[in-house]
């Protein structure tokens, strides 16, 4: 079965919880080519641990001793007075630090080093986790089934018990389904759904070569032809829905809308 609120409930998280996360982990895990089922399934287990089934998408400040070690400290960029509590961790995996907001903000476009509170809204927080996840090549550690590598690369360690706790990472793992890859496409057409991932892939390309103009022009004219078959499907939703009554509750098209427009902007 392909990722749902289901398969995240069933691992513990909340239903209301799980529902507002969904399409933004879906969207960050296909960005990132977290699409098979032993990379989605470990990618899962961890952010669900690592943010408390969802639960925590900002470190919860004392301050604690640990957390005051976090002004000044220079391994983290946080040069600047008050550094340590702005840049706090944030998102699923706890992005923690100027640099590191820096880093991510310049890599996703996003202005993480002003608005570092971006981080910890779903919309960002997952992108900058896959992008962590690809950043760590931890797909890598995922085909080869290395759990423990896994968790290494999230944790820093891979103990059973403190400071890791491997074991319960992977209890969350054996909740998930063999094959929880997401699918926000299922509710598209074979041409649209055609359509919309070549687009995806010719992004992810740009992404992963440090843009569009690090490339082969011919991908960016291909995205741009690839933008307007998806402006043609989106009129005929239009025009089909417009042109019965209770057109818009037939053939799943307000949810094809919401993907096809969606896969336009992004």
């Amino acid at each position: 079965m392909a990722l749902t609120v289901n398969t995240l409930v069933a691992a513990g998280c909340a239903r209301s919880t799980a529902a507002a996360h969904l399409p933004h982990i879906a969207r960050a895990m296909l960005a990132e080519d977290i699409t098979t089922p032993a990379r989605a399934r470990y990618f899962l287990a961890q952010a669900l641990y690592e943010s408390g089934w969802l639960k925590f998408m900002e470190e919860i400040w004392g301050p604690t001793k640990w957390q005051t070690g976090y002004e000044g400290r220079k391994d983290l960029g946080n040069t600047h007075a008050g550094d340590g509590f702005r840049y706090r961790g944030r998102g699923p995996f706890m992005l923690t630090g100027r640099d590191h907001y820096a880093e991510y903000g310049k890599a996703l476009g996003r202005p993480y080093v002003d608005h570092p509170e971006l981080v910890a809204k779903p919309a960002d927080g997952w992108l900058v986790a896959a992008q962590y996840w690809t950043n760590r090549e931890i797909n890598t550690l995922a085909d080869r089934h290395d759990d423990r590598g896994v968790t290494r690369a999230i944790n820093g360690a891979a103990t059973d018990g403190d400071p890791s706790h491997h074991l319960q990472r992977m209890a969350i793992f054996a909740k998930l389904p063999e094959d929880c890859v997401p699918d926000p496409y299922r509710c598209l057409t074979d041409n649209e759904r055609e359509a919309v991932t070549e687009l995806e892939r010719e992004r992810r390309s740009a992404r992963r070569n440090g843009g569009w103009d690090k490339i082969d022009p011919t991908h960016l004219e291909n995205a741009k032809r690839l933008k307007g078959v998806i402006r043609g499907c989106v009129e005929a939703i239009r025009r089909a829905a417009n042109g019965e009554p209770h057109g818009w509750d037939k053939n799943h098209r307000r949810e094809r809308l919401d993907v096809l427009t969606g896969a336009i902007g992004g």
